[in-house]
């Protein structure tokens, strides 16, 4: 089923060409297969043909996507359709394949095609039915990086990115549909914005093609003075790192907000302490849980290191307007303990010495206080003599 799926996928080109009886009624799949092209009612026609010659039972799927309004299965219109994908018959059910995107890997439906009540035309009957929605971890990115920090404040950046889901196939298609030239100028424009006037050093990919496998990329550059400094501290926030919110500048909605493409994020990243500095300030754990998503990232010190760890999960959901107040606080929260994100270091023996000097002073003034402090009836030294405490009154003698 994999292979049939994966020629079909990628050997036969999708072109649409809505004009005259081709606009509803597919093409023959001996046809399909011998052009090499066709539309989604095509590619389902030959993968459904060649599926049923292998012994599977396939069938036709009509499907209003995301991109147009559900399904109102009281009103017999054709026109609610905008897409045919291929339905096969499963011990649980139904496996829906979308053969249209090249990138997609077989056993994952696109989230255009997900949650949706769609027609299913089995042989025999026609039935309602309605696709999967996936977890958000199904769809996003998973990346981890090694950030050394000189002493100058530079920094250099090991970044490991493997992709999921929705992410997965944009990112193979970015690759299958770029020159090498535009794929290294979208790589360098990446590391300037995480960091102004960053260097990219190298990078590199999987196989575009090679769908036995999730898709990752490495990234290596060199962000120099990325590091404020000030005297003897350097402060420091990790580049590419944004946690946004879908649609939530205005301050209310007349209309619903539809967000049904779910994400995962996850960062797990280490960052090497600048040598001859220590860490001064770390932030404070953050941990935000809606309805509508899941933030949550911490930071802690070992052996010499920063370790920062950060999860953000979309929910797929509709918003209505009423909830939409309730959205836009959470993303608000969200974005504004994001921005205090900064890691201070200092200087080892300015650390020292303001340790040592605290505990001196602490030490001093203790040692005042049991000499020269009294309750009641006590003395105070001063320049010019002793001060007596008596009932509330102030004596000054010699």
């Amino acid at each position: 089923m994999e292979v049939l799926f994966d020629f079909v996928k990628q050997q036969i080109r999708y072109v649409s060409i809505d004009l005259g009886k081709s606009g509803y009624e597919p093409t023959s799949a001996q046809e399909v297969f011998e052009n090499k092209y066709g539309d989604c009612k095509d590619k389902s026609t030959l993968l459904i043909s060649m599926l049923r010659v292998a012994g599977i039972p396939a069938h036709y799927v009509l499907i209003p996507t995301h991109y147009t309004g559900n399904l109102i299965k009281d009103v017999p219109f054709p026109f609610q359709f905008d897409h045919c994908i291929v339905a096969v018959e499963h011990k649980d059910g139904y496996l829906f394949l979308d053969p249209t995107i090249e990138t997609c890997r077989f056993g994952y439906l696109p989230a255009v095609d997900q949650n949706r009540h769609v027609l299913i035309f089995n042989e025999h009957e026609v039935l309602f039915a309605k696709t999967p929605s996936e977890e958000p971890q199904a769809s996003g990115t998973h990346s981890t990086q090694v950030i050394k920090i000189d002493e100058e404040g530079s920094i250099e950046v090991f970044k490991n990115s493997t992709y999921a889901g929705d992410f997965e196939l944009f990112r193979r298609w970015f690759y299958l549909n770029n020159s090498p030239t535009e794929i290294r100028e979208s790589f360098e424009e990446r590391v300037d914005w995480s960091s102004p006037g960053a260097k990219l050093i190298e990078y590199s990919h999987s196989d575009p093609l090679n769908f036995k496998e999730q898709f990752w990329e490495r990234l290596r550059y060199h962000a120099p003075y990325h590091c404020q400094s000030a005297r003897d501290m350097v402060t420091f926030r990790i580049p590419d790192i944004w946690n946004y919110c879908l649609e939530s500048g205005k301050k209310e909605r007349r209309y619903p907000l539809d967000i049904w493409r779910p994400e995962y994020t996850n960062h797990d990243i280490e960052i090497t302490v600048p040598e001859g500095y220590e860490v001064y300030y770390l932030p404070d754990p953050i941990d935000i849980q809606c309805p509508f998503f899941e933030f949550h990232s911490s930071y802690r010190e070992q052996d010499e290191k920063v370790l920062y760890k950060n999860e953000f999960i979309r929910k797929a959901a509709r918003i209505s307007p009423e909830e939409y107040p309730v959205y836009r606080t959470f993303c608000q929260e969200m974005e504004k303990k994001s921005r205090k994100q900064s890691v201070f270091f200092i200087k080892k023996k300015l650390a020292q010495a303001n340790h040592e000097w605290a505990t001196i002073m602490r030490g001093s003034l203790n040692t005042a206080h049991s000499q020269w402090s009294t309750v009641s009836g006590g003395l105070r030294h001063s320049a010019s003599g002793w001060y007596s405490w008596e009932a509330g009154n102030l004596h000054e003698s010699n």
